[in-house]
């Protein structure tokens, strides 16, 4: 898939931010990890740069960060604080949203396991709980709207043409979506989602690890809540309760 091309960003736009923003920042500099959605920046040493691809959906992710960010906050969930959002086009052809620094890595670029980490995942599930409770479906955020997953019934079998396992195994999976069917189509009352919980998205101290933040709400929304545990690993659920039980 050829995505869109980022904003060109010369130094004179990049000065021309911080003297908006009256960060004062000696030096800006492009990280290595550029995401799939905004080419990120270090802002002096305490602040983060977003700038968005030049296109409708990136663009759209980074306005719902701005509203979705301020709210996590005050709903107590440990995210960086957005300190500048500016979506005037002035400085830049896409709007673009300066952060708090995470003196962290992303859990997912270190060589750690669930079973390595489990009072890291219990304490996204603290902030999660955090979220979908203390986020009220009223104000800016009450517009936003999630991305539902898609139904997992087809994919056994398309699963098993491609060759990942056989007929026999993709007969058994799929009577086992097909029974619990009726629990995940039940209607639940809607929470506010982070809709986008991967390793990348989890800020933590490497050593010892130790969980610091969530990050990157652009795919956040109203919505089932369960379905922001779907991408924390099966693996990090048996250390969690082992270790609190301990």
């Amino acid at each position: 898939m050829q995505l869109p091309d980022f904003p060109p960003m010369p130094a004179e736009s990049l000065e021309a931010i911080t003297e908006r923003h009256n960060l004062r920042a000696e030096e800006i500099s492009p990280l290595k990890e550029v995401g799939i959605f905004n080419a990120i920046y270090l802002v002096g040493s305490e602040y983060i740069l977003r700038v968005p691809r030049d296109a409708p959906p990136f663009v759209a992710a980074i306005r719902k960060e701005a509203v979705a960010v301020p709210a996590a906050l005050t709903a107590g969930v440990r995210t960086p604080a957005l300190i500048a959002f500016d979506g005037s086009l002035e400085l830049l052809p896409v709007p673009y949203a300066i952060y708090e620094r995470v003196h962290g890595n992303p859990l997912g670029v270190l060589d750690l396991g669930p079973e390595d980490t489990p009072r890291v995942w219990h304490e996204v599930g603290r902030d999660l709980a955090k979220l979908h409770e203390g986020v009220g479906e009223y104000g800016p955020v009450a517009d936003l709207e999630c991305e539902p997953l898609p139904d997992p019934r087809p994919m056994p079998d398309e699963l098993a043409s491609a060759g990942y396992f056989t007929s026999e195994e993709a007969r058994w999976l799929s009577g086992w979506l097909d029974l619990l069917a009726p629990f995940a189509l039940a209607p639940l009352p809607k929470r506010f989602r982070h809709g986008d919980l991967q390793t990348t998205n989890v800020m933590v101290h490497p050593d010892p690890s130790t969980y610091l933040a969530l990050i990157d709400w652009g795919a956040c929304g109203w919505g089932d809540a369960t379905h922001d545990f779907a991408g924390i690993p099966l693996r990090a659920v048996r250390s969690c309760s082992s270790d609190i039980g301990r």
